[in-house]
Parts: C-alpha cells; structure tokens; sequence
C-alpha cells in the first residue's frame, strides 16, 4: 500500500492526530491491528477516514471539494490542503459548535444544514463536485445526500462504512466500491466514473 501525503506538512498536528499516529504502524494482519491497537487509539479512532481523504486529495488534485459533517480531524485537513492547491471547500453541517472553532481555516465557506438537505432544495445540489467526504448526523441523512448527489460528485470519501446500520447505506449503484480495511471505523471510496484512477488504487491494495 501507498499513500500519496502530499502538503501533510502544512496541517497542525492536531488536524492530522490519526494519520500520524496510523502511519507508524508497522503492517500486519487486520485482525492483530484491531487487537493490539484497537483500544489505546479509540479517543482519535474518529479520525480513521484521515489516510483516505489526504490520499484522495492528492490523487484528485483539481475540482471542488465538499465535506458533508465537519470535525476536527477534517476539516482543517481539508481546509489547508484545499488552501495549497488553490481549490474550494464547501463545509456543512448542522452543529453549530464546529463553526466557531473551525472559522479561522481557510477556504471554507459554510452552510447550516437542515430540512433542506432532505427536499434537495439548496443551491450546490446542482453544482458539481471533485470530492465528497460525508460523515455527518443524523446517520440517515447520510444516504439521502449521497443519492441526491451522486450524479455531481465524481469521488465520495464515505465514513463508518463497516456496517450499515444506522446509516442505511447502500452502494450497490455505484461502479466502484472501495473500502479502506487499514482502519477501523472503515472508510470507503465511491465513484459512478466510467474510470477511475490508477493512483487511488494504491492505498486499497
């Protein structure tokens, strides 16, 4: 496996707490990972979709990005990297107490999610999109936007893909369904594209 970690360097270390702490893993069996690892990194096991996003924002370079829930092991990750590659990050969510700790990133442009992520009535519904990361609550409405999105998004980052419950997923339309076995919660990649890049396979080998 081989994860593309460009502008790593520029995220303040709280940003980027899993991805340090995955990184020196040595490799071994999933099953050893979990029984070994699995406890002492629960505080920061929020951030297990970490490696994925970076490798994705590397690998897809260009385009719009949105994240779909925000946190602090997103999104000053996608904030900063969106910053150095001259992109736009679009943030929602619908707890306001990420808003104000996350004002001071750059390139972040903020909507207050409610009601209307269910109508489908809001004005990026029809723009498109380079990637998606979404990890957002309530769990169901998780579903419901990948649906309403999908046609507008090339790349989704999906997080806590290990079981579909509560989240109702369901990814049985899409071409490619990737999932990241490296960290647990799992995190998976979905692309309606005809192809995908060669590059982005490197980190689910």
């Amino acid at each position: 496996m081989q994860i593309n970690d460009g502008y790593i360097e520029y995220v303040p270390n709280k940003g980027k707490e899993f991805y340090q702490w995955w990184k020196d893993i040595p490799p071994m069996p999933y099953d050893e990972y979990i029984q070994k690892f699995w406890p002492a990194s629960h505080k920061i096991g929020w951030g297990s979709h970490q490696p994925v996003i970076l490798h994705m924002l590397n690998c897809v370079p260009e385009g719009r990005v949105l994240e779909f829930g925000m946190g602090p092991f997103s999104t000053p990750l996608m904030s900063i990297i969106c910053e150095k590659q001259q992109r736009k990050l679009l943030s929602i969510d619908n707890n306001r107490k990420y808003f104000g700790p996350m004002m001071h990133y750059p390139g972040i442009k903020f909507v207050f999610m409610d009601r209307k992520i269910i109508e489908g009535s809001y004005k990026f519904f029809g723009k498109k999109f380079a990637i998606a990361f979404v990890d957002a609550h309530p769990p169901e409405l998780r579903q419901i936007f990948i649906n309403r999105m999908k046609a507008n998004v090339d790349y989704f980052i999906v997080h806590d893909t290990e079981n579909p419950e509560p989240y109702q997923y369901d990814f049985t339309g899409f071409k490619h369904v990737l999932q990241f076995e490296h960290a647990n919660p799992k995190t998976s990649v979905l692309s309606d594209l005809d192809v995908i890049d060669e590059r982005i396979l490197e980190i689910f080998k």
